[in-house]
C-alpha cells in the first residue's frame, strides 16, 4: 500500500512499530522522513533509532547522528537516511523520500502538511505514507478525511482498532477490541 494508517489507543505499541520499521528501511538505503504536531514523539523515536544504529551499525554511518533541534538526522554510507521535520508545508519540502510517518495525525487541521509531502515520494518506486493516530475529535480533519477515503479507496491501508459502537465505556470487550496490546 502507497498509505497505511494505523489508529489505535494510546499505549498500544505504535512507537514500538516504528523503530524496526524505520531501521529496516534505513539499513536498506531508503530515505525517511518524520513528523508529528511537536517534536517529542519523533525525537524519542530518533533517539532510540540512533542508538541502535551507533551500537550495532556504526560502520555504516556517514557521519556521528544529529541532535540539534531542527536538524535531527542520521545519515548512512548506503544513502539512507532519517530525519525528522516539522508538520508545516514548508516541513514537508526538500529532499525526496521513500517512507514517510505522521504520527498523531489527529492533531492535523488542514491538508497543506500531506499535500506538500506526497510530491516527495514520486520519485521513489515504493514510496509510502504511514499515518499514527489515536481517535481524533470532529476538528480532526485530516484523520477524519482519511478514515472517510477509506470507505471507497482500497488502495489506502487503513487499520482501526475501536470498540463496537454500541458498547458501554465499562464494557470489558469494548476495551479489549480497542486496545490490542492489553496483556502484553
Amino acid at each position: 500500500y502507497r498509505e497505511v494508517a494505523v489508529i489505535v489507543a494510546r499505549q498500544n505499541g505504535k512507537t514500538t512499530l516504528l523503530v524496526p520499521l524505520i531501521l529496516q528501511r534505513l539499513l536498506s538505503g531508503q530515505r525517511v522522513m518524520h513528523t508529528a504536531q511537536n517534536r517529542e514523539l519523533p525525537r524519542d523515536v530518533f533517539g532510540q533509532v540512533a542508538d541502535i544504529v551507533v551500537k550495532h551499525y556504526g560502520s555504516l554511518l556517514r557521519s556521528l547522528p544529529r541532535f540539534a533541534n531542527g536538524q535531527e538526522e542520521i545519515r548512512l554510507l548506503n544513502g539512507g537516511r532519517y530525519r525528522i521535520v516539522a508538520p508545516t508545508r514548508g516541513g514537508a519540502r526538500g529532499p525526496s523520500n521513500d517512507l514517510v510517518i505522521v504520527d498523531e495525525l489527529r492533531e492535523m487541521t488542514d491538508m497543506d502538511f500531506i499535500a506538500a509531502v506526497k510530491p516527495t515520494l514520486v520519485a521513489s518506486e515504493k514510496g509510502q505514507i504511514v499515518y499514527l493516530s489515536n481517535a481524533g475529535t470532529k476538528e480532526s480533519t485530516v484523520l477524519n478525511a482519511l478514515r472517510e477515503r477509506s470507505l471507497v479507496d482500497k488502495s489506502l491501508a487503513y487499520l482501526e482498532w475501536s470498540a463496537a459502537p454500541e458498547r458501554a465505556p465499562d464494557d470489558v470487550r469494548g476495551w479489549r477490541e480497542a486496545n490490542p496490546s492489553i496483556g502484553y
